[in-house]
């Protein structure tokens, strides 16, 4: 029961937040507006959180962890693709709502989530090295920014197109369903790591 009443909480706090970043900017929202927005005290919130910079990294850290859950060693690399994609989809209040606020990285996360997964799929950097044919370290580069670019576009204009195109998209500037790849047994990519709130990178924003 507590359990269900702390879930039922962080999840008022979390639709508070969407509803704020929609028409602030983080930077501008203080814990008594969400508190009010969310319908709790102060107190609650300091219950589950240090801060709102806490709150938000938790959020984020959440919302990769549940990606990375998505993935599925036995399907192909598009299936798993389009899932994650649906996944942003079916959540895009929250997604758009920090993908708006510079601030909050969300181009900098995607970059992360997606060099992480690059990590568990055997000779990734070698095949995207091949593709492009220039040095590893600047092939990694254009393939996570261009990569991050389509998915943060996609989002910015309203994730209009079904999960199927925007895969496709993806697969055809990556090339890896090419590679026929799949992610090792029993690997799951760690989440991106932490990076202040304050600092920023633009990525295509």
């Amino acid at each position: 029961m507590t359990q269900t009443r702390q879930t039922s909480t962080k999840q008022d706090i979390k639709e508070a937040l969407t509803q704020l970043l929609l028409t602030e900017k983080f930077e501008d929202i203080s814990i008594s507006k969400l508190t009010r927005k969310a319908g709790i005290n102060r107190g609650t919130f300091y219950l589950h959180y240090i801060d709102k910079f806490d709150m938000m990294e938790q959020l984020k850290q959440d919302t990769f962890s549940q990606l990375m859950s998505i993935f599925n060693d036995e399907l192909p690399i598009r299936d798993n693709i389009e899932a994650t994609l649906v996944y942003l989809k079916e959540n895009y209040d929250f997604i758009w709502a920090i993908a708006k606020n510079q601030s909050l990285d969300f181009q900098f996360s995607i970059k992360e989530f997606i060099k992480q997964l690059l990590e568990v799929i055997p000779n990734a950097h070698a095949w995207i090295s091949k593709i492009y044919q220039i040095p590893e370290n600047y092939a990694l580069e254009v393939f996570l920014a261009s990569n991050e670019c389509i998915i943060t576009n996609w989002i910015q204009t309203g994730a209009k197109e079904n999960p199927k195109v925007i895969t496709e998209i993806l697969l055809t500037i990556s090339h890896l369903e090419n590679m026929q790849l799949r992610l090792m047994p029993q690997s799951r990519p760690l989440l991106p790591q932490r990076k202040e709130l304050r600092g920023t990178d633009k990525g295509c924003g």
